[in-house]
């Protein structure tokens, strides 16, 4: 019998007999942005600040506007489209952030909404008087879900939790670059923290938090700012609940039993993250017949460590000098799992994207989820996600500290996936991200 979470994962799989194209309502697309309307009370953060970490607003606004803001603007027919300096599904953003502050300098007490077009905060409810108590300060991270389902329909509860999972990595990286002491929780209380964002979580959803300062209490926070702020935010005319996403996130809510210590990469191939951040692109012109060098293969497998199980990391590798071609968990040392070119084939089973035939290292990111719901509780799937996401994250940003390429994928054949790198029987491939040499940058 399958385990709960196989089931919900398989749920949403692709298959080439059964795939079909999916025709996107273009006059209903949704917006990249949250808005909220006149009544609620704005502050405006610094911009062009160099402050380091600390509970005050230029603080605050560095590591908001370089882990999460805009990062170039791409010009599209109806409009333009503004990257971001995390990677996203289609670059669709399906993320929002929140910061719940009291007795941050500069930053009223309360809890607010964070924009990173207008670089401004939205006060959504006023905070009391913190009377000289330890400054607090938490960052809350809500997937805006129909962004993402617009697209990828019910599939894209995966790329929920993915592609927050890029952000969250991003600040968590830039917040200890900053000389904060971030502390990450995956195990939120969905119906409380939406009850106080007042958001209607059938179309968002609190994922995760990260606390800056000292740990922050709901019971320093007021009555909404608006009565009805859940009718605000709207993101598209035709937004709806997708009912597999509302169920997949109902069946995985809670704490998650056992969870895994938030510890720093072994090793960064980096040394600024924030300009790295800045000038991050999914790249995927990667160069025929290209080669990876020992010491890049070592530099990007160095800062996947530390969550070596959950999830579980291996290498699809093809031109990667000192390694057979064929797939190998990240301790190579017990040499490969699957012998072989599958660079080629792996291409077949990714919708047919060519491109991933020339970059040399696949990092894959898969989940036994028999044993992960055995061991976490089914709330380990989220976590398993976040994680491949934060992962991948790091492995965007080593590829770009190398000068090199790299392109997340999370849309493939999922039983012809397992067949190919040799699965085990619960064992599901979550995320791939491919690394490797490109064209002229």
């Amino acid at each position: 019998m399958p385990s709960v979470l196989t089931q919900l994962h398989d749920a949403v799989n692709h298959d080439p007999v059964s795939l079909t194209g999916r025709r996107l309502d273009w006059a209903n697309e949704p917006d990249p942005y949250k808005h909220y309307g006149p009544r609620v009370d704005r502050t405006s953060l610094p911009v062009d600040v160099q402050a380091t970490g600390g509970l005050h607003a230029p603080g605050l606004a560095r590591l908001l506007r370089g882990a999460l803001g805009p990062t170039a603007v791409l010009r599209r027919p109806g409009g333009q489209l503004h990257l971001r300096a995390w990677a996203s599904a289609g670059a669709l953003y399906p993320f929002e952030a929140y910061v719940a502050a009291s007795g941050v300098e500069g930053v009223p007490n309360g809890l607010h909404h964070y924009s990173p077009l207008e670089n401004e905060l939205r006060l959504l409810r006023p905070g009391k008087d913190s009377h000289g108590d330890a400054a607090s300060l938490r960052l809350i991270l809500a997937t805006r879900i129909f962004r993402s389902s617009w697209k990828y329909g019910p599939r894209a509860f995966r790329y929920c939790l993915l592609d927050p999972g890029h952000a969250l990595e991003n600040l968590v990286l830039l917040a200890r670059a900053l000389g904060f002491s971030p502390r990450v929780s995956l195990s939120l209380d969905d119906a409380a923290w939406c009850r106080q964002l007042c958001l209607n979580q059938e179309l968002e959803r609190p994922v995760a938090a990260v606390d800056l300062g000292g740990a922050f209490s709901t019971n320093t926070l007021g009555d909404p700012a608006e009565p009805c702020l859940d009718r605000d935010g709207v993101v598209s005319p035709a937004e709806k609940p997708e009912p597999k996403i509302v169920h997949a996130f109902q069946v995985t809510a809670g704490a998650e039993r056992e969870s895994t210590p938030d510890t720093p990469p072994e090793s960064v191939p980096w040394g600024d993250p924030e300009s790295l951040m800045g000038s991050r692109r999914s790249r995927r012109n990667f160069l025929p017949d290209a080669t990876l060098g020992q010491a890049a293969h070592e530099a990007i497998t160095g800062c996947l460590r530390p969550w070596r199980d959950t999830p579980r990391v291996s290498l699809l590798c093809q031109g990667v000098e000192g390694m057979q071609d064929g797939r190998h968990a990240l301790d190579v040392s017990t040499g490969p799992l699957v012998k072989g070119e599958l660079h080629l084939p792996m291409t077949g089973v990714c919708l047919g994207q060519e491109w991933l035939a020339n970059a040399p290292l696949h990092v894959l990111f898969t989940a036994n989820l028999a044993e992960l719901e055995s061991r976490s509780g089914p709330s380990g799937y989220r976590g398993a996600l976040l994680r491949a996401g934060r992962l991948g994250q790091r492995v965007y940003l080593a590829a770009e500290a190398l000068g090199m390429g790299a392109c997340g994928v999370g849309a493939f054949f999922d039983k012809q996936a397992s067949d190919l790198l040799a699965l085990e029987e619960h064992e599901r491939l979550l995320y791939l991200v491919a690394v490797g040499p490109v064209r002229k940058r």
